[in-house]
């Protein structure tokens, strides 16, 4: 029985095996590993036919590897400061546990602007350790404790997280399991 051709694509480029075949266990380890990896195994007639379409259509996909694709539909309103969505490619994810406003020496700031601006620094020492930079967040749920003006602890995030959009969730808690904390942040990002 013939082998239908394989063609595979991955961070070295595009290959074409016109004898097909299964890949070996290595290569197949090798690949799984690799971020940007697509591989095909659909019948193929020969390289030409498939390979520039499938280059081209890839180097104009918004949605390649490593990058976010905000989504704001035309029938809803457009916030400057977030997205309604966030279109993240596959690949590996840091989930960022919530952060409240606690510094290095284990000190609870003082005050929501303070405890927000702490937290979000927390949130950036965690993915910077993870090789994520903001423009990688797809989503940033805040927990605000009741009685806390949210407008205040949005205008210090502003200092921290500058204009970077991303999908987000505020919610008002009656409290935070730290005691006195007013403020957590936790974070979905990509790894590129």
């Amino acid at each position: 029985m013939k082998k239908a051709p394989l063609v595979e694509l991955d961070g070295r480029g595009l290959r074409y095996f016109p004898e097909g075949g299964a890949l070996s266990s290595d290569l197949s380890r090798q690949l799984a590993s690799t971020e940007s990896t697509l591989v095909l195994h659909e019948p193929v007639r020969g390289p030409s036919e498939v390979a520039e379409p499938l280059r081209t259509s890839l180097e104009r996909n918004p949605l390649m590897p490593n990058r976010l694709s905000l989504i704001d539909p035309p029938e809803m309103h457009t916030s400057p400061a977030f997205a309604q969505g966030t279109i993240v490619p596959a690949g590996r994810t840091i989930y960022v546990g919530g952060q409240n406003g606690i510094d290095s020496s284990g000190r609870l700031s003082d005050g929501i602007e303070a405890q927000t601006v702490q937290a979000l620094k927390n949130v950036l020492a965690v993915l910077a350790a993870a090789q994520s930079r903001p423009e990688h967040v797809a989503k940033l749920t805040i927990y605000v404790t009741s009685g806390v003006d949210v407008r205040q602890a949005f205008a210090a995030s502003a200092r921290v997280w500058g204009s970077q959009r991303t999908a987000i969730t505020v919610l008002i808690v009656a409290g935070l399991a730290l005691p006195n904390a007013l403020i957590e942040v936790e974070a979905v990002a990509l790894i590129p």
